[in-house]
């Protein structure tokens, strides 16, 4: 489907329907930068504990993938806090493509863990 959108103009006309397919699609620089370095985090520590703190990215897909590697997520609690409590300073931290706040990468580096810090240098201006 994606090629004949791409042949026919990136327009896709069905009955009363009109689909757009944008010129360029697929993840900018620090989402890839991001990915690589997780699975890279996996391959080298096949041993230890590996945490995500919320998901890499906003995609289920490559979620789905991080989880099938025996990467576990860490999940705000309803107070919007990560519940760092089970990270111990045997593991390794994956912080996402988007960051974390000031005081979660603190409270990271004073646990001692491997962190792997995957923000986008965009996002990092942000926070």
């Amino acid at each position: 489907i994606v090629r004949e959108m791409t042949e026919g103009g990136h327009r896709l006309s069905a009955g009363d329907l009109t689909f757009l397919l944008a010129r360029e699609f697929g993840f900018c620089y620090g989402v890839d930068r991001a990915v690589d370095y997780a699975y890279e985090t996996r391959a080298k520590f096949p041993d230890k504990r590996i945490f995500l703190v919320g998901e890499i990215i906003h995609n289920p897909h490559v979620n789905h993938r991080m989880k099938e590697m025996g990467i576990e997520f860490i999940y705000p609690e309803k107070d919007g806090h990560f519940p760092f409590d089970h990270v111990t300073s045997e593991d390794a931290v994956i912080i996402p493509a988007f960051g974390v706040t000031q005081k979660d990468f603190k409270r990271l580096k004073e646990i001692g863990c491997v962190l792997v810090d995957t923000t986008c240098g965009s996002v990092l201006v942000v926070w």
